[in-house]
């Protein structure tokens, strides 16, 4: 069956929502007494994308604790928690390469609509927007990080300081399969006076 068309298409139109909402939420709480303090606070970021069909979606989710506590006058404990999780959706178009922009740029004629009467895709349709209209093509990518440093301080009557640090790392990334922990120990000695714990 053969189609006559004589539109007038913006692909660029077809491509972008109008607009788009986004939600961001924080959240802290903190407490202190004279032997401890502590800070948690949260972030919550959801934004959906600009994209009309198949939209390329974005969230994030970070997580921040920090902390001290006095054991004794001369052990001193800090703790240092950060967490984020990322997650991303990117909408593909196979097309004939370089992006949906080229691709309409190539291929988007405005006399052609996108859908045909019997709601096949058109020629062009099928090579701009067509992949995103249709939902079946994309790429989930997500991204975990953690990363936690313990630090610790004693002080040798008063004029000398031990320092150890511990840092794990971890991150994730479910669309390339990588994950990995990294542990990072440090010790050093510090004068008194030119360390002071915060």
């Amino acid at each position: 069956m053969k189609f006559v068309f004589y539109a007038n298409t913006d692909w660029y139109g077809l491509l972008y929502k109008d607009q788009t909402p986004t939600a961001e939420h924080s959240l802290s709480v903190s407490r202190s007494t004279d032997k401890a303090n502590f800070l948690l606070s949260g972030r919550y970021l959801n934004q959906p994308g600009l994209i009309r069909y198949n939209s390329d979606d974005y969230r994030l989710l970070n997580l921040r604790a920090t902390g001290q506590v006095e054991l004794y006058p001369w052990l001193q404990l800090n703790n240092n928690l950060m967490a984020s999780n990322r997650k991303y959706f990117n909408p593909l178009n196979v097309g004939e390469g370089g992006g949906i922009w080229r691709n309409i740029a190539d291929e988007g004629h405005p006399s052609e609509p996108m859908l045909n009467p019997d709601g096949t895709l058109t020629w062009s349709g099928a090579y701009t927007v067509g992949d995103y209209y249709y939902g079946k093509n994309g790429s989930d990518l997500t991204r975990n990080l953690v990363l936690a440093t313990v630090h610790n301080a004693d002080p040798f009557d008063d004029w000398t300081w031990v320092i150890a640090n511990w840092t794990v790392l971890a991150r994730a990334a479910r669309d390339a399969g990588l994950a990995g922990i990294l542990v990072l120990p440090h010790l050093r000695m510090l004068p008194s006076d030119h360390c002071r714990l915060r």
